[in-house]
């Protein structure tokens, strides 16, 4: 049994979760798979926590847990996820809340912001230090996700279904992956989390970010971003544009140019915001 002071904080996106489990000033850090209620029921997701063993020696917790989840926008959402925690750490006091949040209290220092996320998916907010002020919806996989992972990955795939990515580029990708149109159907139409599939082909675009083809895409996708996201916030200019994510920290260098671009100024870019939650909530 822990102490009522210990703390577990995660961050989770569609494709993983980060842990902290912080007590007595000692931090013990692990990965999960991902949980997104857009995608995933509570019983799924109750599924992927008793399948971990760190989790199952941490059933009995009885401390705060504070959960920040892609997907966590809505009341009716954040149930679906609590009702899993609830299920495997009944003695724990569980908060859900949204990756914005996580986002804002990890890249907010003194200065109002305005922070967009670009990992699996994408979303946007400002942030004063006490109000989080979202002018732009998140419309998910389909229908939004500018800038993401999830996006760039499908517009990849689907010029390479088309024949239209560089000789070159399809060679290495054949060789690595191997996938024949039909495979790509299947995972992305017939399985639970195809977003997280189409985000995968990211780290494959990174290893190839100095071609051309590949520096269009993405620059397109974070021009998608900032007109569709950033620029809803330019009654609040000027301030600085801060990220949290694996693509915005592993195209930096491009988002930056995107940045520049558009005459805005670039704050922070993190690929997790894991380190400044654990400040965040150890200073609460």
């Amino acid at each position: 049994m822990e102490d009522a002071d210990s703390i577990l904080i995660i961050e989770s996106g569609s494709t993983k979760s980060d842990w902290v489990w912080v007590d007595k000033g000692n931090t013990q850090q692990f990965t999960t798979p991902g949980f997104n209620p857009f995608y995933q029921s509570s019983e799924q997701i109750l599924s992927e926590l008793q399948k971990n063993e760190a989790l199952a020696q941490l059933s009995s917790f009885d401390g705060n847990i504070f959960f920040y989840g892609a997907g966590c926008s809505d009341e009716a959402h954040c149930e679906v996820v609590k009702n899993a925690f609830k299920t495997h750490f009944p003695q724990a006091n569980i908060e859900i809340q949204h990756d914005l949040l996580a986002a804002a209290r990890s890249c907010y220092k003194t200065e109002p912001v305005v922070i967009g996320i670009l990992g699996t998916g994408s979303n946007c907010c400002f942030f004063n230090g006490e109000t989080l002020v979202q002018e732009t919806p998140s419309l998910g996989f389909l229908l939004g996700d500018e800038g993401s992972g999830s996006y760039i990955g499908k517009g990849f795939i689907a010029s390479y279904l088309y024949g239209q990515v560089p000789l070159s580029i399809a060679t290495k990708f054949n060789d690595q992956f191997n996938l024949s149109k039909t495979d790509i159907l299947n995972q992305v139409y017939h399985t639970t989390k195809p977003n997280t599939y189409l985000a995968q082909f990211t780290a494959f675009l990174g290893a190839c970010k100095n071609e051309e083809f590949v520096q269009d895409l993405v620059c397109d996708a974070f021009r998608q971003f900032v007109r569709n996201h950033v620029l809803a916030y330019k009654s609040h200019f000027p301030c600085k544009i801060c990220f949290v994510g694996s693509v915005a920290f592993h195209f930096q260098n491009t988002l930056m140019e995107v940045i520049e671009e558009y005459g805005l100024e670039m704050g922070t870019i993190n690929q997790s915001p894991l380190e400044g939650l654990v400040g965040y909530h150890l200073r609460e």
